[in-house]
């Protein structure tokens, strides 16, 4: 399984969980903010081998559990990634939590 990851500060990450079946990436596990510690617990209860993968996982690696493996993707396995072009302008973000300023805002709103 690939577990895509962004730090998300305070122990918690932005993350979903990927498999390949018949040359399709299907989702395991949506996006989701999750703390990195229930985000473990669910991919242990999967029972299934997974690798993170993504630009923070340096930085949050102290977190992550010893079940890391530091590899590169080979060339073949890329292969498939490229088969399938997608649109990236056709692409929209999700947002997962509100932004500090924005849980704020609402708290004074409601307060007044």
């Amino acid at each position: 399984m690939l577990v895509p990851i962004f730090d998300a500060r305070r122990e918690a990450v932005y993350a979903g969980v990927y498999q390949y079946q018949d040359n399709e990436l299907i989702t395991i596990i949506d996006d989701t903010y999750i703390p990195i510690f229930e985000l473990i617990e669910k991919l242990h209860q999967l029972n299934q081998p997974y690798v993170f993968v993504g630009f923070h996982i340096e930085k949050i690696k102290h977190l992550l559990d010893s079940d890391i493996v530091e590899q590169l993707p080979q060339a073949s396995s890329m292969k498939q990634l490229i088969q399938k072009p997608e649109n990236i302008h056709s692409f929209t973000p999700k947002y997962h939590k509100l932004s500090e300023a924005e849980r704020n805002w609402l708290n004074q709103q409601e307060n007044n």
